[in-house]
């Protein structure tokens, strides 16, 4: 395994200010090592946004003319005050009263900023912090591709295939992976000046999809953290729910609602076996969030919540209002929780039923038994997580969202989400924190994880680097952007040659 000296967190988004704010909260959670130099390379829109996607590309104009900083060591005292002001009208921004004090360095432009983190030889692996679609895709393409330092994570392709939901159903359904029936709705066949001819033309498309009747769910191909998505119970809010979600993606997926519990499951990659194929340890599953019962989904605003941390003005929610099996029930269990830590590790759930009284006293409830899953129950997410890690090309690790027909049993898939914060309340270290014998998972060794995850990056980065080396002379901005170029156009057509046929 190659040895860990130096880490680059890539940080921010140019899409909009929500992304921008969510990835500077999970980038100030994630772990450092003493051992291991840590330096942030961060972007931000170049307008003040108020929050709509731009559909996923990653423009010449942003490329050319976006603005990064470079933070030492940590993003702990790093907070909004110390960003240049942007001027909403020229765009150009404006250093700010506490730029004297800042732990920032920059503006620059991307070239000036990769020139600042010479010798870029020295960097070992690029630890990926960014959800837009451009962040989990060209950014990710352009460090592999055009530096040879590799990402921690799926790589830009494989990015592709789960960050659109049109297309991650299709490639799982090839693969034998259960999804709830759907289909893709588009901006182009939307016709709001006849509002009824166009509710007949999607009810057709929906029932040919398998959608006889509502409730369905509509979700923004490309968008993440649950923005835009909504829950469509009557006909009357159809068109006004999916223009909401027209608002962030000009493609929307359309499932039917599978009424039941979420779970959470995915898995660690680990060394190829003699076929040259990775072998994958399946990680513990956990139950997800349902934070509002009204809507049965979780909301952006279940995911991050706004208010004045000092930092980036996002908090990200955890365990308030979670669904659970309890004890091996084949029935979900609602209540209050609390995660309980001994000296930083989770060992436990505080848990207050929904049949408590006021004045009684949580139970500490042991994770493993809180959250175990019927034993055939456990065998179908486990093939699913196979299946589809393979299915979409993941490497690293993999995760997904699944749920289970509260009236039949069947379990469904309903989106890839294959990220890792790598923090300790990131859903990935909370499974590996809860750990069990069958899994031969420790139950405090999460760091450990990390720390090997990232040094199998750092040997694939020695692999890249071995027939070429990036020097100075390719920090061009024209070439750089001209990359880019390219690799959106590869992006674009890489999603069309695997599914979303006729997208526009």
């Amino acid at each position: 395994m190659a040895h860990l000296n130096r880490v680059l967190h890539l940080v921010g988004s140019q899409e909009n200010d929500f992304y921008f704010n969510c990835s500077l909260v999970y980038a100030k959670a994630c772990i450092n090592f003493p051992d291991v130099k840590a330096q942030y390379l961060i972007t931000r829109p170049n307008q003040v946004t108020v929050g709509e996607s731009s559909q996923g590309e990653v423009s010449s104009h942003n490329v050319m003319t976006s603005e990064w900083f470079i933070v030492d060591n940590s993003l702990d005292e790093v907070n909004e005050k110390y960003f240049p002001c942007r001027d909403p009208e020229n765009n150009i921004s404006k250093i700010g009263k506490n730029s004297e004090n800042s732990p920032l360095r920059g503006p620059y432009t991307l070239t000036d900023a990769l020139s600042m983190l010479m010798p870029l030889i020295e960097i070992d692996c690029i630890v990926p912090h960014m959800f837009c679609f451009p962040g989990m895709t060209v950014f990710r393409k352009f460090f592999e591709e055009y530096l040879h330092i590799s990402v921690a994570g799926p790589d830009a392709r494989a990015n592709a295939l789960s960050q659109h939901k049109g297309v991650t159903r299709e490639i799982l359904q090839k693969a034998g992976v259960p999804i709830p029936c759907g289909t893709m709705l588009y901006r182009k066949d939307l016709n709001s000046e006849q509002p009824e001819s166009t509710i007949l033309k999607i009810k057709d498309q929906l029932k040919e999809a398998g959608i006889s009747d509502l409730p369905c769910i509509l979700k923004p191909a490309r968008e993440d953290n649950s923005r835009g998505i909504g829950v469509v119970h009557d006909w009357d809010t159809f068109l006004t729910k999916l223009q909401y979600a027209f608002s962030y993606d000009d493609t929307v997926v359309v499932e039917a609602y599978v009424d039941g519990p979420e779970l959470r499951a995915g898995a660690l990659s680990m060394n190829k076996d003699v076929d040259g194929e990775s072998n994958i340890r399946h990680l513990p599953s956990l139950v997800n969030f349902e934070l509002n019962p009204t809507q049965g989904i979780r909301t952006a605003a279940d995911k991050m919540s706004t208010g004045n941390d000092g930092s980036s003005g996002m908090h990200q929610n955890l365990a308030m209002g979670k669904k659970y099996w309890h004890r091996g029930c084949t029935n979900p269990v609602a209540a209050s929780m609390e995660l309980t830590t001994v000296n930083g590790i989770i060992t436990g759930i505080l848990e207050r039923h929904d049949d408590s009284s006021v004045d009684d006293e949580p139970v500490l409830v042991d994770l493993q038994e809180t959250l175990s899953l019927p034993a055939s129950l456990q065998v179908q997410i486990d093939s699913a997580v196979s299946l589809g890690h393979k299915a979409l090309g993941l490497r690293d690790y993999s995760l997904f969202d699944f749920r289970v027909d509260r009236k039949t049993g069947a379990l469904y898939v309903i989106e890839a989400c294959a990220f890792w914060s790598y923090s300790e309340i990131s859903v990935i270290s909370l499974m590996l924190q809860k750990g069990n014998s069958e899994n031969d998972l420790t139950t405090a060794d999460w760091k450990s994880e990390v720390r090997r995850s990232w040094e199998s990056v750092a040997q694939r980065t020695e692999m890249y680097r071995q027939s070429k080396y990036c020097s100075k002379t390719l920090l061009d901005l024209q070439k750089i952007n001209d990359f880019f170029c390219t690799a959106q156009h590869d992006i674009d057509h890489f999603i069309a040659n695997n599914g979303a046929v006729g997208e526009p």
